[in-house]
């Protein structure tokens, strides 16, 4: 069997860092922390709606709020708004606010009881939720089990507010709860809270909540290297998403099916994934969002060992949060970037007009200043991943030096490193994190030489990567042991080893899993279609009822018309016949006034004979008048 030392757990970053949801005013914030391990773990807060543009004059605004007279009421509500506003770029500004609150509960403010029990409840909530995003999961724990133990015993006796939504809040904080154990690799027990949220938000009908449980719950699965189920919830979200007209959700679903597939190795169709849920981002034009898929996408291009594309994605992944004064994305993205410079080839840096002899010291600069800036976070997960890329970059050097005593100093600093990073997991508790560190460790000693020593750390590692069911750490610890023994001439144990290796190899991207995962997709692919279909169908009725409406309209319009027509002929032959009767009578009457005339004429005339035939004529009385001036 070839001998091959420096099989390591090299840990690349990518974020995606905030999921807005209306649904009992929560918030989902997840990150994605791993490499070739990328999840989008969710975390939800109890306020409002979160709104990531625009979010220095919503400070402002809320800061200028708490200098007035408000009463105390509107300033714990204020204090807690303020405190997430802020609580990526200044977290512990954020816990800061948020114990003041804690304070002010505590006084005699005025305050109903129920409102103070349930303030109390988001406030330990809240706290818990900053913990988890400085990475110190075991102090988050115990703030959400102060605020789980406030649920539920509000939950039978509320009188103030509806059970439905201290219902919401408890399985809101379960989930948070949940997180937490998943992100310290206590994977049952992250699962039974989920389901336990699911139980939850199924009774509420709560379709954004069940998606979002699903998802976490497909999370689980996918770090315990469970593909097919992982996938089976990712689709299933997908599709309660894509009902709900959710765009974001199905960003969110869509990076996390991008992600199995890409840790399948199936990089096209995860590239394609993601290039779908970056076109849906851009209606909705969510920068955290934006910021998370163009890192998940320069981490495809690293698998396909497109280095130039890979460094131009985490460059603009990193511009954007640094927009968003987005300081945990920020040092992801350093990592991240510290990564490229150390595995791309001599020709990338010829490219970029760099030298290749400044390879290791442009690495180690970026994986310090990320260290740095997480220190001041104080997200203690992410300096654990910093620790453990800074040994991996000092192994790398030992293996390329050729002076067997500096390759020990390097080994010995490797080491350092190592150590410092899981003395950083064992203190939040994170098991994935210690196991990967236990046999970056082992390999170390294989390449010093102590064998032994190599033996106990992957033993080690074996044993707790066995336990919490991370079957990725498993297939590496089992090819690091097979190459342990077949160094040491024992090559029973090596063969045992590597056909543990292949295996777990198999297990995970074997033929048969890859047809049960396309099967998944072929469903899925198929409900989508159906949906389609459905969408068409329900259109074409649609538009056939519009039809019908507008024929309806027209008869009645119609109808309309010719009652109208109707209506306007009666009255205008009324009008007519009316008309015609007057018009009769007028005419019969002027007969008469015509007749009665005729007849006054007639008598005049008669009597004008009658007084001709009694009186001289005019020439009579003429010749009578010129007789009578002659006899003068």
């Amino acid at each position: 069997m070839k001998k091959v030392f420096g099989i390591y757990f090299y840990s690349f970053y990518s974020c995606l860092p905030l999921r807005l949801a209306c649904a009992a005013g929560r918030q989902f914030l997840f990150n994605i922390k791993y490499f070739p391990v990328l999840h989008f773990i969710i975390l939800y807060s109890l306020s409002g709606v979160h709104y990531s543009l625009g979010q220095n004059s919503i400070t402002d605004s809320l800061s200028a709020r708490l200098q007035m007279n408000i009463n105390d009421t509107d300033r714990v509500n204020t204090m807690l708004d303020l405190a997430w506003e802020i609580s990526f770029s200044n977290p512990d500004t954020a816990l800061t606010l948020s114990m003041n609150t804690l304070t002010l509960l505590k006084s005699d403010g005025n305050f109903t009881s129920e409102w103070k029990a349930i303030a109390f409840g988001k406030t330990y909530h809240r706290i818990g939720s900053f913990y988890n995003i400085k990475g110190n999961y075991r102090l988050a724990l115990d703030y959400f089990a102060k605020a789980l133990y406030i649920w539920s015993k509000l939950e039978p006796k509320v009188s103030e507010y509806p059970a439905s939504l201290i219902l919401s809040y408890k399985a809101t904080t379960l989930v948070n709860t949940g997180n937490a154990f998943n992100e310290l690799g206590d994977y049952a027990k992250a699962l039974n809270l989920y389901k336990r949220a699911l139980k939850i938000d199924e009774l509420l009908g709560d379709k954004r909540g069940i998606s979002a449980d699903i998802n976490n719950i497909g999370l689980v699965y996918s770090r315990q290297g469970n593909y097919p189920d992982a996938l089976d919830c990712f689709y299933r979200a997908l599709k309660i998403d894509a009902e709900l007209g959710d765009k974001d959700g199905m960003t969110y679903d869509m990076g996390n099916i991008g992600i199995v597939l890409s840790e399948k190795g199936d990089y096209p169709k995860s590239l394609r994934y993601f290039l779908g849920a970056l076109k849906l981002n851009g209606e909705t034009n969510n920068k955290y969002y934006l910021a998370a898929l163009y890192s998940n996408i320069g981490v495809i291009y690293v698998n396909q060992s497109e280095y130039l594309k890979a460094l131009d994605f985490f460059s603009k992944a990193w511009k954007i949060d640094e927009e968003l004064g987005n300081n945990f994305g920020i040092a992801r993205h350093m990592g991240n970037i510290g990564n490229i410079y150390r595995t791309m080839p001599d020709t990338c840096y010829s490219a970029l007009g760099l030298n290749k002899a400044d390879r290791y010291a442009k690495t180690l600069d970026n994986y310090r200043k990320a260290l740095q800036m997480d220190i001041e976070n104080g997200n203690r997960e992410g300096v654990a991943r910093h620790l453990d890329n800074i040994g991996n970059t000092f192994m790398n050097l030992a293996e390329r030096n050729a002076k067997v005593s500096e390759a020990k100093q390097l080994l010995d600093t490797a080491l350092k490193y190592y150590f410092k990073a899981m003395k950083t997991d064992h203190e939040i508790g994170n098991r994935d994190g210690i196991a990967r560190h236990l046999g970056n460790i082992g390999s170390v000693y294989m390449r010093i030489g102590n064998f032994t020593e190599a033996e106990k750390y992957l033993f080690s590692a074996k044993s707790l990567a066995d336990s919490i069911g991370a079957i990725n750490i498993l297939m590496k610890i089992a090819y690091l042991m097979s190459d342990l023994y077949d160094t040491t001439g024992n090559f029973k144990l090596s063969l045992v080893h590597y056909k543990r290796y292949s295996f777990l190899k198999d297990s995970l991207f074997n033929e048969s899993k890859s047809k049960e995962i396309g099967k998944l997709e072929a469903k899925y692919e198929y409900d989508k279609q159906q949906a389609v279909a459905e969408a068409e169908h329900k259109k074409e009725i649609e538009l056939a009822g519009e039809r019908e409406k507008r024929q309806r309209i027209f008869i009645y319009l119609i109808a309309a018309v010719a009652v109208a027509v109707t209506v306007i002929a009666f009255i205008i032959f009324r009008s007519l016949k009316i008309t015609r009767r007057q018009k009769s009578i007028i005419e019969g009457q002027k007969k008469l006034v015509e007749q009665k005339q005729e007849e006054i004429l007639a008598s005049i005339r008669y009597a004008r004979r009658i007084q001709n035939a009694m009186l001289p004529t005019e020439k009579y009385l003429e010749r009578i008048f010129k007789k009578t001036m002659k006899n003068t």
